[in-house]
């Protein structure tokens, strides 16, 4: 796929013994761009989000199509879960509007800050699976066949080494990227299913236009980097203090590492907290209500994204040709998904 799925995840699910089961997309990522309606600004990288979330449920539908067919000519049973559905106590409305916006932006809505506080919303599981672990329990008890259902799935041994990840070299700073784990190209159920996604669109010499999947991976990171650069500049330091001093009207004190919509700049994973970040606040979804006012009060989405869209075009500028060549790739991909079928694939192409 052209998101990659961890191995827990892909696992989840429902399971017999001797007849194992299942796989799960990660629904949160990518984050889509905004809605039209958020910011009234349009970033030149804001296509990807987008594609990414309009080919997900059809991508989902063939990948996990593909190998509930391949693992049954393998002899087993696998189900993918159930598709996700909108959580407890949301309107469809008011689900669409926050699922559809960037992650990294944190809370900036009035909805999501009534209703979920800082914590990011997610999809409730439909039935037949869940996103946890305790699922692979469910997996045979027999080492011998426990590592048929593995290999059928995966591949041989060596493609599942989690130390030989396939990385790419950036071409706008040289840092490594990871495209994808061997499994992905293996020979496998899970590797048979991409090959047939992808059908011909792959190049053993593109580097980052390789193949979707490894062209997705350098746009997320290229989006995230510029996006960290962004919260640097100081028109977004400025707009950051203001809404500071909008936060501290409100009753609350926030250190200078603290961001609008909960962000923590400049601090390692794990480092204060929404609760150490205003002690005036009595619970979560009161901070994230006075956040977004505040948000609104300084025009900190406008002036984030003002700033955001100049960078990445920055970006897109120093290599258009090869940020060109990544969006005919991937509506290439778009358009191919459109037209396959599970019913369209022959047996024959499920084994070895």
């Amino acid at each position: 796929m052209a998101s990659s799925v961890a191995v827990a995840v892909m696992l989840a699910g429902c399971m017999s013994v001797g007849r194992p089961l299942s796989d799960r997309p990660d629904a949160a990522s990518p984050s889509p761009g905004l809605p039209d309606d958020v910011s009234g600004i349009e970033l030149p990288l804001d296509w990807f989000a987008r594609q990414q979330v309009e080919a997900a449920q059809k991508e989902a539908e063939l990948y996990f199509g593909f190998l509930e067919r391949c693992l049954a000519e393998a002899g087993f049973e696998w189900e993918a879960p159930a598709t996700a559905e909108t959580p407890e106590g949301w309107s469809e409305a008011e689900w669409v509007q926050v699922s559809r916006l960037p992650g990294r932006y944190g809370v900036i809505t009035m909805v999501q800050a009534t209703k979920s506080g800082y914590d990011r919303p997610h999809a409730a599981s439909g039935a037949g699976g869940t996103d946890t672990e305790a699922d692979t329990e469910d997996l045979p008890e027999d080492p011998a066949e426990r590592q048929a259902f593995l290999e059928a799935f995966f591949g041989t041994e060596a493609e599942l080494d989690p130390s030989s990840m396939v990385v790419v070299s950036d071409p706008l700073t040289g840092d490594p990227v990871v495209a994808y784990d061997p499994s992905e190209r293996g020979r496998g159920c899970k590797g048979r299913a991409n090959r047939w996604l992808r059908g011909e669109l792959t190049r053993a010499d593109g580097e980052v236009l390789t193949d979707p999947t490894t062209t997705s991976a350098w746009l997320a990171s290229t989006v995230a980097r510029v996006f960290q650069e962004t919260l640097a500049d100081p028109r977004v330091v400025q707009a950051a203090t203001e809404w500071r001093r909008c936060m501290i009207d409100h009753g609350g004190e926030f250190p200078e590492w603290r961001y609008p919509g909960g962000l923590a700049v400049g601090r390692a994973p794990g480092e204060g907290g929404v609760e150490a970040a205003g002690e005036g606040f009595a619970r979560t979804a009161e901070i994230a209500t006075a956040d977004v006012e505040c948000q609104e009060e300084v025009e900190w989405l406008r002036r984030l994204r003002s700033v955001e869209r100049e960078y990445q075009q920055d970006v897109v500028e120093r290599l258009p040709e090869l940020f060109a060549g990544a969006r005919e790739l991937l509506d290439a991909y778009a358009e191919r998904l459109a037209t396959l079928r599970l019913e369209d694939v022959p047996l024959t192409d499920l084994g070895e």
